[in-house]
């Protein structure tokens, strides 16, 4: 069973498709075509599962990327992790400002690598001071000005805006209803 999760996780479905086809076809046989339909249905839904799982690049190196976005006196930070060519995890932190939003940033860096694997390649916005963060990690950091890092380093930032502005909807939703 674990072992079967390991390899859906990675992308590898062939033997799932192979017993949902299996099972489509035979239902479909018996003249059982609810069934023969919900069987189809799981298996678009699993190429469309594992085909949002794909990202282009290099399937031997794990890549984080790391970007934060301002509003409002937050800072959201958002970390987004590929493993074997895979967007496989994320990581995100929202804070009340304290600080200078940068040197925040910086400090959350440190702190994550303390208690986090090391990927093969970090990337960061190029207003982080990477001669410090390069002096701190054991790892390679870069700071993409374009292509397909640039690209994710982009949709990381993205997603930490979307994510503070999340939490402004639900808050006014919350005084709304009071």
């Amino acid at each position: 069973m674990r072992e079967d999760i390991i390899r859906f996780l990675k992308g590898d479905i062939k033997d799932i498709e192979k017993e949902l086809i299996s099972k489509r076809d035979a239902a479909s046989e018996n003249l059982e075509f609810e069934q023969a339909k919900k069987y189809h249905e799981l298996l678009l839904s699993l190429s469309h599962v594992v085909a949002k799982q794909q990202v282009d690049f290099d399937h031997t190196k794990d890549i984080d990327a790391f970007g934060y976005y301002c509003d409002k006196g937050y800072i959201a930070i958002q970390g987004l992790f590929i493993r074997n060519g895979k967007l496989l995890d994320r990581a995100f932190r929202l804070e009340p400002m304290y600080d200078d939003a940068l040197e925040m940033f910086t400090s959350f860096m440190m702190q994550y690598y303390l208690e986090h694997p090391a990927p093969n390649l970090l990337l960061l916005p190029q207003e982080v001071d990477m001669e410090l963060i390069q002096e701190s990690v054991p790892f390679k950091v870069h700071q993409p000005v374009k292509g397909a890092y640039k690209k994710f380093l982009d949709m990381t930032v993205a997603n930490a805006k979307q994510q503070l502005e999340q939490k402004f909807v639900v808050e006014s939703e919350h005084l709304l209803k009071e």
